[in-house]
């Protein structure tokens, strides 16, 4: 539930745009050019074009319907661009820093994100155009600039502060503007995502030695891949993959694969997708022809039952005594659990992501101290205490000092930074070479 770096917004639209972009242009309608130079940096034409499909997209503006509209975006997104550079310029005068695995987590998260949406890496590879290892070179430049600038914008905003008098000032300003604060709810919860024991895993795991030991006493490999693997795209074809090079796939399956010599059939490999059995078919020169059979980790009916009981018996012990943030720290399977003990804190149901809907459906017809029953969502089971609950109400400084200072913060980093922006524009080279 950890909010994702806001350059992973801009790496993911950058590529579907720059991907669909020809659907929305007529053929020869652009002749690439230089449209202005910040400092060392240049910006393209077609760049403007994808950032201004972007703002596009999200005003749903039809270029072809409304081009006097589309032409102001155009305008709008190089004067943006320039200012990126303008803050890029600034983050390494700055010495601002974004470290190789910084950029490989953005990456990683929105290739995997890329991956789900096509169904497997193959699909993707062969809708985009691209091998993983393609892409994250064509994009790890991007990414790392731009997590540059967001570190640079985040930390001149951390450096506004704002005193008692002008916390003052600003609530007798604006307090018939302010917001109606929603009911808030502190929460705990304990998440199940797998059988208790892991049993998910060990059956797989029981499988995939079941098919390999019949494949060791001379079962046929591409006819056990038709009957059991479940990778969709190969199966059909005896689990077929052909030709791989390293950095095409996932690290544990390439190293499995690539030790093998033509006609060797690998023990059981795990990857993110489940447990592999790999076979080699051919090498030629760096590349090798492989074939798999998938068994992926996969939940029944019969298993949610099985977690939903389990959450039912830990809310019992919780009801009779023990302490919930113990129970959440040995059980949960959130990552953070022994560390956060459960506790999410303050939230608003508004701010919810759409994939944790079902907390809306719970939350406010709990009473404080309560233990939810346990419900579904798309990430697995939970079970939620309600600790606390403040009800809807006009912000007022003697309740709301803290939110308050929040919203006036937030609005003096803005008016504050807009200022430097435009006196960094000052310092900066900027050229316009073309203005649209």
């Amino acid at each position: 539930m950890n909010k994702i770096l806001s350059f992973c917004v801009y790496f993911s639209l950058a590529i579907f745009l720059i991907l669909i972009f020809p659907k929305f242009l007529k053929s020869g309608e652009i002749v690439d050019r230089v449209l202005a130079i910040v400092e060392d940096e240049i910006i393209l034409q077609s760049e403007v074009e994808v950032f201004a499909q972007m703002y596009a997209i999200q005003l749903k503006i039809d270029p072809r319907v409304e081009p006097e509209k589309y032409d102001e975006i155009r305008r709008q997104s190089l004067e943006q661009l320039i200012e990126q550079y303008v803050l890029l310029a600034k983050a390494i005068e700055d010495s601002i820093e974004v470290t190789e695995e910084e950029v490989d987590m953005v990456l990683e998260q929105q290739i995997n994100d890329y991956i789900q949406q096509f169904g497997s890496q193959e699909e993707m590879e062969k809708n985009l155009g691209f091998s993983v290892k393609k892409l994250k070179n064509l994009y790890r430049e991007d990414v790392r600039k731009k997590g540059m600038v967001d570190k640079f914008r985040q930390k001149k905003m951390e450096e506004v502060k704002i005193t008692g008098e002008e916390l003052e000032e600003f609530y007798n300003t604006m307090r018939d503007s302010l917001p109606e604060m929603p009911d808030r709810y502190e929460i705990s919860y304990i998440l199940k995502a797998e059988l208790p024991g892991d049993n998910l895993r060990r059956r797989a795991l029981e499988k995939a030695g079941m098919i390999l030991q019949k494949i060791k006493e001379g079962a046929d490999f591409s006819e056990m891949a038709k009957e059991y693997s479940d990778h969709e795209v190969t199966s059909s074809n005896g689990g077929v993959i052909g030709f791989i090079k390293r950095g095409d796939l996932m690290k544990s399956f390439e190293e499995a694969a690539f030790a093998l010599e033509p006609g060797e059939i690998s023990d059981i490999v795990e990857t993110p997708l489940g447990f592999h059995i790999i076979r080699a078919l051919e090498k030629k020169d760096d590349t090798m022809n492989v074939q798999h059979i998938l068994i992926e980790i996969t939940k029944s009916e019969e298993d949610d039952a099985e977690i939903a009981n389990f959450l039912m018996e830990i809310k019992k012990r919780a009801e009779s005594g023990e302490p919930f943030e113990e129970l959440a720290k040995e059980y949960s399977d959130e990552p953070d659990a022994k560390k956060t003990e459960g506790k999410l804190g303050w939230i608003y149901l508004e701010n919810i992501q759409p994939e944790f809907e079902a907390f809306n459906q719970i939350l406010p017809y709990l009473t404080v101290g309560e233990i939810s029953e346990p419900f579904k969502t798309n990430f697995g089971y939970f079970i939620v205490k309600l600790n606390d609950k403040i009800e809807k109400h006009i912000l007022t400084l003697e309740k709301d000092r803290e939110t308050i200072e929040q919203i006036a913060r937030a609005q003096k980093s803005n008016d504050e930074f807009l200022r430097f922006l435009e006196d960094a524009k000052k310092e900066v080279y900027i050229e316009i070479k073309d203005p649209l």
